[in-house]
């Protein structure tokens, strides 16, 4: 994938290579050692040959030449007369320990290095199979390390990645935006940085990313390399500029709106948008209004308007118009609708239909509430005089205002349509959809053509009363324009015609209704009269009437059926035997009912699957048949995708559950048993929350039952098995659709996933904490100390921070070696977690560094007390393999002050340790808030 790779060890040949050439030296040294005097001893130089082959050899490499450096001093020694004296004894047993030395440093250099090797292939397999990208840049900004889903995201592969700068792959106009994050990150006066941003993709589009960086610093605090996390937001930054779109276009649509239109927040009722009709209706300015609110925009309701109402429409309504408005504004109710006659602050009066109505989202929370108000004065004044005018006949009057779309209807008009007139809307839609359905298209035809003044609307039409009844309508009208030929109004008249429509309907129904039931139906129909021979036997039918579904069935045109017999277009009937059947329905009188019957039609050619029924009428056959050769050949396979299913259930590793709309299981896999140890047959015909009480959640199932999941819904739950361990799954939710298409309950199907759950973790947790010590990491002990001063100053408490440093650790080092060092940093780390409290935090932050946190401390005494502690246990003597080392350490105590930033904090215990080193070590030292 392009990433890089740690170097790989030395191969064996050239090892066995550089081994041979020490071996020939150390052989060469031997006659040198025999011809120089006595005085120049060359004893050490053959081990000297032993601590060379340690820099690249292991210890089992080593030991022939081990091996050959005593064979040959102890050679040399014979030679020249001193072995086996004690002199040389004890000479050639302190290169033995030179020896030993050697073979240690071999093995702390193998181990070393199988280290490295096994924290680079864990560094590979994080990259590789992280779900968000992950790049690694140098201290210049280029990348030298991706992943494959940063390589997704980017649209392009990691080589031609990795010949980018950071720079080169944002887009120009948000470079200037992450470059003073970046200039503060490599002058370390920020530890890491997060923002939003777009890049350039490989087909060279535009996108939007998540980018936290964070970077690696050298012991000398430069760069070393930058870590960058990318996460894709292109889809949720669309939404969120659709959103935008949307509000701004619902803001131009109020302001050009043509009636009173406004949008206020639920449940106080503020003015959010106001359309300049409603300020005006309401006789105000926006600003006064959104002051005032809704409720107390609309207290100039006339107290004397319910009075003056209908009996009929007062009755409907309740009699406080404000209890309604304030109970859609609080939630309790979804819409109210109402005529109002209003009280302007000029004293001048308006009559208006007002709709306050609630929008809510998909899961039914009221997000805004709605306002319409629309003045209906002058139609009200209008009314008066035609209900006047109606009162005394059966001719309903009705008045369409066009350009506002009111209607408004007399009483008699409410008594023909058979509607109730508190649940009439005053809109042409409410008129139309008293209509009935087949009616409606003709009908509104007409009224557009009258519009358009290409007629009169004058049509006949009926309508569906409420309690199903149909009834005929005669319209009569006649429609207003404007100087420019728009309509203004319609005014017409309507009167009942239903006993002349249905007296004309039964005369032609008659002649009709049996030709046109047989003509009507979907399956083909023959009437059949039978053909007798001399002796009066039938041999024959022949058919005397066909529908027109005969005819489509049998290609052919419905003229060539008449006067025809069976044993004409269909001799097949003989051999089939389907003759003496029908010749047993004439013979009984009893019915014949074949379901899927196999015939050999022959004009297709082909043998089909039927229903046939057969009944005898007037001494004829009544012959209907339909083809059912799909149906049977859609079940033969439904039965094999039946068995397939079973097959793909019953062998599955994972577990499939169908649950009904009620929470009930319906079928569960069987590898149920495999998974959980529950039998399938324990779950089925359970609700699931009874079986597996932390299995999903109801709201998810809900979703799916409703059929709102547009795609699988995939989460991650715990539950429990039959012997009651807990276990994480990952389960998968989507909406079982019935044969009709319909949501009805769902699937869903989940694995085990105790093994992925437990690996994040770890990775978590590593990322969090120092390797060797346990104890917190620099990156999150500084992100701990941030959450923490601002908490502290809130509450009012202290924090106080513990900057430790071990007193001649490079000395353990360079005496015991670097093993010691780190089993004296461990013992340390293990110290100082035991003198705090939970709430207390410790971390590493350097080689021998450690950072102590303490948040509600009650004062500088009270930190110091912790840390005399903290350095009291830090003299004990640490024990090592070899024997024990004695180490201190220096403290040094810094309270954090008010709105200080965490360089400064760190930086005042910094130069408090530093003054107990220069003290003389092993103390705390304290600066106190005024330092």
């Amino acid at each position: 994938m392009g990433q890089e790779r740690s170097e790989p060890a030395l191969p064996a040949t050239r090892n066995r290579r550089r081994l041979w050439i020490l071996a020939l030296a150390m052989a060469a040294i031997f006659p040198l050692d025999l011809l120089l005097p006595r005085t120049f001893p060359l004893l050490p130089y053959y081990f000297v040959v032993v601590v060379l082959s340690a820099s690249f050899a292991t210890p089992r490499q080593m030991a022939p030449l081990i091996a050959e450096a005593y064979v040959l001093a102890i050679a040399s020694g014979t030679f020249r007369g001193f072995f086996p004296s004690i002199d040389f004894v004890i000479r050639l047993l302190g290169l033995s320990g030179v020896a030993l030395m050697a073979v240690r440093l071999s093995a702390q250099r193998c181990q070393t290095l199988a280290k490295l090797h096994r924290s680079e292939e864990t560094l590979r397999l994080t990259l590789d199979n992280a779900t968000v990208g992950i790049a690694l840049a140098n201290a210049d900004g280029r990348l030298t390390r991706v992943n494959p889903a940063l390589c997704q995201i980017f649209g392009r592969d990691a080589d031609t990645l990795q010949n980018h700068n950071w720079k080169e792959l944002t887009h120009p106009d948000d470079i200037k935006l992450e470059l003073p994050l970046f200039e503060e990150l490599v002058t370390n006066r920020r530890s890491s940085y997060r923002l939003r941003k777009r890049f350039v993709r490989g087909d060279g589009t535009a996108a939007w990313i998540d980018l936290s960086v964070s970077c690696v610093r050298r012991s000398e605090g430069d760069v070393d390399f930058f870590i960058g996390e990318v996460i894709d937001i292109n889809k949720q930054v669309e939404a969120e500029q659709a959103q935008a779109r949307s509000e701004e276009q619902m803001r131009l649509s109020i302001e050009a709106a043509r009636v009173g239109v406004a949008i206020c927040s639920p449940g106080t009722g503020q003015f959010l948008m106001l359309s300049p009709p409603l300020c005006s209706l309401l006789g105000q300015d926006e600003a006064a209004l959104k002051s005032k609110g809704l409720l107390n925009a609309l207290r100039i309701v006339d107290p004397t308007a319910a009075a003056e109402q209908e009996p009929e429409a007062a009755a409907a309504q309740e009699t406080d118009p404000m209890a309604q408005v304030a109970a859609v504004v609080a939630g309790e109710r979804s819409l109210c609708q109402m005529r109002l006659r209003l009280t302007r602050p000029d004293r001048s009066v308006i009559w208006g239909d007002l709709q306050v109505s609630n929008l809510r989202d998909s899961e039914g929370r009221v997000q805004q509430v709605m306002v319409e108000l629309i003045d209906i004065s002058e139609i009200v004044a209008k009314t008066d005089y035609l209900q006047a005018a109606a009162a005394a006949g059966v001719v309903g009057i009705w008045d369409w205002d066009v350009p506002r779309n009111i209607v408004h209807w007399d009483p008699v008009m409410f008594r023909i349509y058979g509607r109730n007139p508190s649940h009439f809307s005053n809109t042409y839609e409410a008129w139309v959809d008293a209509i009935h359905p087949q009616d409606k298209a003709a009908t509104e035809t007409a009224i557009r053509s009258a519009l358009r003044a290409e007629s009169v609307y004058a049509a006949r039409f009926r309508v569906v009363w409420p309690d199903g009844s149909v009834h005929h309508l005669q319209a009569v009208s006649h429609t207003s324009f404007d100087g420019r030929g728009r309509p203004l109004r319609m005014l017409g008249v309507n009167y009942e015609v239903t006993e002349l429509v249905q007296a004309q309907e039964r005369l032609s129904a008659e002649r009709q209704r049996l030709r046109t039931t047989l003509d009507s139906l979907l399956d083909p129909h023959f009437m059949l009269g039978p053909v007798r021979d001399a002796d009066g036997q039938i041999t024959d039918f022949r058919i005397l009437r066909a529908n027109p579904a005969a005819a489509a069935y049998n290609q052919m045109p419905l003229d060539r059926f008449a006067g025809a017999t069976i044993m004409e277009f269909w001799p097949g009937h003989v051999t089939s035997g389907l003759f003496d059947l029908f010749l047993k329905v004439l013979a009984s009188g009893q019915p014949l009912l074949l379901d899927d019957f196999v015939l050999y039609h022959d004009i297709k050619a082909q043998s089909r699957h039927f229903d046939i029924r057969a009944v005898k009428v007037d001494g004829d056959l009544s012959i209907t048949w339909r083809d059912v050769s799909e149906k049977a050949h859609a079940i033969e396979q439904l039965a094999a995708s039946e068995q397939q299913f079973r097959l793909l259930a019953e062998n599955s590793t994972d577990v499939v559950v169908h649950l009904a709309a009620d929470d009930t299981v319906r079928w569960v896999s069987p590898s149920l048993q495999t998974v959980l140890g529950w039998q399938p047959a324990a779950w089925i015909g359970h609700p699931i929350g009874e079986l597996v009480e932390a299995f999903g959640d109801r709201p998810c199932r809900q979703q799916a039952n409703q059929g709102k999941l547009s795609q699988c819904l995939v989460r991650r739950d715990q539950l429990r098995s039959r012997d009651g361990n807990p276990h994480w799954i990952e389960s998968h939710w989507s909406p079982f659709l019935n044969a009709a298409g319909e949501p009805d309950g769902q699937v869903c199907t989940f694995r085990m996933i105790d093994l992925e759950v437990s690996a994040e973790r770890e990775l978590e947790r590593r990322a969090a904490t120092d390797s060797l010590t346990a104890l917190l990491n620099r990156e999150e002990v500084f992100s701990q100390i941030q959450r923490l001063t601002a908490q502290q100053q809130r509450r009012g408490q202290e924090l106080a921070v513990l900057f430790c440093d071990l007193d001649h650790f490079k000395t353990v080092n360079d005496t015991y070696g670097h093993n010691a060092g780190d089993a004296v940093l461990q013992a340390m780390a293990a110290r100082v977690r035991s003198c705090l409290r939970s709430s207390d935090l410790a971390a590493r932050i350097g080689g021998d560094e450690l950072l102590v946190v303490l948040p509600g401390v009650q004062g500088i005494d009270d930190a110091i007390s912790i840390a005399e502690k903290l350095r009291r246990l830090a003299s004990a003597p640490v024990p090592l393999i070899d024997g024990e080392v004695s180490i201190t350490i220096s403290v040094g105590v810094a309270l954090a002050r008010a709105n200080e930033s965490l360089d400064a904090l760190i930086a005042r215990a910094d130069t408090a340790m530093y003054d107990a080193k220069q003290n003389g070590r092993d103390q705390v030292v304290a600066i106190t808030a005024k330092a």
